[in-house]
């Protein structure tokens, strides 16, 4: 197999100590306190003057509902801990990435710990991080109420600095059968109902938070994505629970559905959302698709597709920014390659190689293009992207530091966001014009679910 770029150039390190600090995992049960605020910094040069939003998975085995697990087991897996035990599956794998909060001295946390929080918000914003998008679990399951990884928020809100945020509501639970074999049954019971309940119970939630003058809007509209999967889009109740979601008191939320997979474009279309946007818009997950996958041919490849999303939406497409997958350290780590790679299932496939910092800030610069020369899009003026991710480190795209072998500090990732002498501005790319309409092209398709 072809050799992972990221293993052999390893930019921009930092030497850190060879201490190693761990925050611990039930700082949930920590008292709210009163805490100063951020600490004045430079702020770095943000990249072309974009303002960057990050979605920001919670990690935390603090703050989980785990009454679905039939045989009442307990939650063990701390993925800040468990992606640094992951194994290469082949010649030249970029495994195992061990991520970091800080200069590399904490290298576990949990997110309910107002001092992980806190961290990761002056990291963020030390990097041009305009605001994060937090991953929220609310709904109802047989018509019981269920709120799942909450708490890393409230964290957060403790002491926001002059961080954003949004939130993204998942209609589904986290996965909690972790590692994940190729395998395994299915992890039956994730999706929420969709209903009313579940509609009330996320209308409740997001008002609640949109009070909070951090909150991000748009043209004073409080902007709240969803996600659901297809099924969830295909149901009769579905176009029940955005209008009740928006059933509010001014300000009227701007809602913003996931795509996920290309066959869902009409779903999303008749449900009439304000935008539409991606998550891993990334990786091809369809059925026969090549398990190892080439980062810069993706992105020459989804760059193209935008436009043709964009023709057959009546809404502004937002793209965003994906820098990096691969989930394989959330598999069975005695799983042979060739062996996982035959079941393309996640979390074994697919692998994206090739995703440097440089090839990741050409993605970057593309996405604020393709937003910029489209005037129906609201943020065109404003030069938003939406990185996926701020965390995903199980699924490696993270755009935290890594903690390289000899402990130096890799950051090259987040200094893809910041402007550096040299840098041309973000320019529309000839495959990104509006001039024509592309026919329709190999989409890839999210078989996460």
């Amino acid at each position: 197999m072809e050799p992972n770029p990221n293993q052999a150039t390893l930019p921009r390190h930092i030497a850190v100590p060879a201490r190693r600090r761990i925050i611990p995992v039930t700082a949930a049960q920590l008292p709210a306190r009163p805490r100063p605020e951020c600490a004045p910094y430079s702020h770095a040069r943000r990249r072309h003057g974009l303002r960057i939003g990050a979605y920001f998975y919670p990690q935390t085995i603090a703050d989980r509902d785990l009454s679905r697990l039939p045989d009442g087991a307990c939650f063990h897996w701390n993925e800040t801990r468990e992606v640094g035990r992951a194994r290469p599956r082949f010649d030249g794998h970029d495994q195992p990435r061990t991520y970091t909060i800080d200069d590399g001295t904490t290298m576990e946390w949990d997110d309910t710990d107002p001092d992980a929080m806190h961290q990761q918000v002056r990291l963020a914003q030390a990097h041009g991080v305009d605001f994060f998008v937090f991953d929220s679990y609310i709904g109802t399951r047989n018509r019981i109420p269920v709120r799942e990884m909450t708490a890393p928020v409230d964290a957060f809100l403790q002491n926001p600095g002059s961080m954003r945020f949004a939130l993204m509501f998942v209609l589904e639970s986290p996965r909690v059968r972790l590692p994940f074999s190729a395998h395994a049954e299915p992890e039956h019971g994730r999706p929420y109902d969709i209903c009313e309940a579940t509609a009330l119970a996320i209308r409740d939630e997001a008002r609640r938070r949109w009070q909070h003058p951090s909150y991000v809007t748009l043209a004073g509209r409080p902007v709240v994505l969803v996600m659901a999967n297809s099924h969830q889009l295909a149901s009769p109740q579905m176009p029940r629970l955005l209008a009740v979601l928006r059933e509010t008191q001014e300000p009227r939320p701007f809602v913003i559905l996931i795509l996920r997979r290309i066959s869902d474009l009409p779903l999303i279309h008749s449900l009439a959302p304000d935008a539409v946007t991606g998550y891993a818009y990334l990786p091809d997950f369809s059925s026969g698709a090549e398990p190892l996958q080439s980062y810069p041919d993706r992105v020459e490849q989804v760059g193209r597709e935008w436009e043709w999303i964009q023709a057959h939406l009546p809404v502004p497409f937002l793209p965003p920014a994906v820098c990096g997958w691969d989930a394989t350290p959330r598999g069975d780590r005695d799983m042979a390659w060739e062996t996982a790679s035959a079941h393309s299932i996640y979390p074994h496939v697919p692998v994206l190689h090739g995703s440097t910092p440089e090839a990741f800030a050409r993605m970057l610069d593309r996405a604020a293009a393709f937003t910029a020369s489209h005037t129906r899009n609201p943020w065109r003026d404003d030069g938003l992207v939406l990185v996926t991710a701020w965390n995903e480190i199980g699924e490696g795209c993270a755009l935290l530091p890594r903690v390289l072998p000899g402990n130096p500090c890799d950051t090259g990732f987040l200094e893809a966001l910041t402007e550096k002498d040299g840098d041309s501005p973000a320019t529309q790319h000839p495959s990104t014009s509006t001039a024509s309409s592309p026919s329709t092209p190999h989409f890839p398709t999210d078989t996460r679910s």
